[in-house]
């Protein structure tokens, strides 16, 4: 018997854990935005730096903030707990869905009953997300989740799962909706 194999059967006899990594955690980061701060979470990744996506989605979020904030709150308010899913558009000239940034983007609620959290398989999103419908506050944040370009039926879209995000940030999803709301009074 060699030493390390006996130092390890001690180290097991007497429980002696070895030191392990802390469990992966999520990634938080936090801007400044124009109003405020914007805290936005994704699910455990690995520890490398955020990719281009990433970051576009990040800049996103933190440029529309408030839209995006009221956006999450009324669909809470109609439909319950849920999650603002955002496409990019890719098919022809843009359309005028709200304003500036939105004219390319598609947005839709979708709630947490929906099957679609079920897929693409291999995304990290469904299991982060029911655990996120089950804890976050939405008059404080809101769920974002970032569709692939495309039709879901070519090969690059099937193949990159979607990116859910929480975000939380100034002002609050129901104060974003009451100024969203407040030219049309």
């Amino acid at each position: 018997m060699s030493w390390r194999t006996l130092w390890t059967a001690l180290k097991r006899l007497c429980g002696y854990a070895e030191a392990t990594a802390p469990p992966d955690e999520p990634r938080t980061k936090t801007y400044a935005g124009e109003t405020g701060l914007v805290e936005i979470t994704a699910p455990v990744s690995s520890a490398e730096p955020l990719s281009p996506e990433e970051q576009a989605h990040h800049q996103f979020i933190v440029s529309n903030w408030t839209k995006l904030a009221a956006a999450a709150y009324a669909g809470f308010q109609r439909h319950g707990i849920g999650v603002v899913v955002i496409e990019k558009r890719t098919d022809g000239p843009a359309r005028p869905v709200l304003e500036d940034a939105f004219e390319t983007h598609d947005l839709a609620y979708a709630t947490g009953m929906g099957m679609w959290t079920q897929r693409p398989p291999h995304s990290s999103a469904p299991g982060w997300l029911d655990e996120q419908f089950q804890t976050y506050e939405p008059l404080e944040a809101g769920l974002f989740l970032f569709r692939p370009a495309g039709d879901g039926n070519d090969e690059a879209s099937s193949a990159t799962p979607p990116r859910p995000y929480h975000a939380a940030g100034t002002p609050p999803p129901p104060e974003a909706l009451k100024q969203s709301r407040a030219p049309f009074n």
